[in-house]
């Protein structure tokens, strides 16, 4: 027997995950279509200096806090020679951001508004670069608006 959770209606919940999958799916599809960036290439040639056992600061030139880069080398550790590794971090992030926007929007709007807040930030054309290996994608999005 499954229980529901409080508050929120199965139907909705269940369209948010679908649609979180969906992206997902559609992302994996286009993530070796995206051309490359000049910023992901920099970003990736950090993180196997990391995997090779090089530490930003001392070995090589880096001008952010390590935390992405750090996590970029980990996620990518299987496969290192692999675009689709590094992508796939941002991917899942962008994911992960549209489900904390649900929950967001679940707060503020009743529950069918609240999937399409979900349908409109996947939906977005900036998510396009969003899946791009680079660290301040979130931030860029933000900032950026008129």
């Amino acid at each position: 027997m499954s229980q529901a959770v409080p508050g929120i209606a199965r139907e909705p919940l269940m369209a948010a995950a679908l649609a979180c999958g969906v992206f997902v799916a559609h992302g994996l599809l286009r993530l070796t279509g995206i051309e490359h960036n000049f910023d992901e290439g920099v970003y990736i040639q950090q993180a196997q200096l990391v995997l090779a056992g090089q530490r930003p600061y001392v070995d090589f030139f880096y001008h952010q806090t390590p935390l992405y880069l750090y996590t970029l080398a980990a996620f990518a550790a299987p496969a290192p020679d692999s675009l689709i590794a590094y992508r796939l971090l941002s991917l899942l992030a962008s994911a992960a951001a549209g489900l904390f926007v649900f929950a967001m929007a679940r707060r503020l709007l009743p529950p069918w508004p609240a999937v399409f807040a979900l349908i409109l930030f996947y939906t977005a054309p900036l998510q396009y670069y969003g899946m791009l290996a680079l660290p301040n994608r979130n931030h860029g999005r933000v900032t950026s608006c008129p």
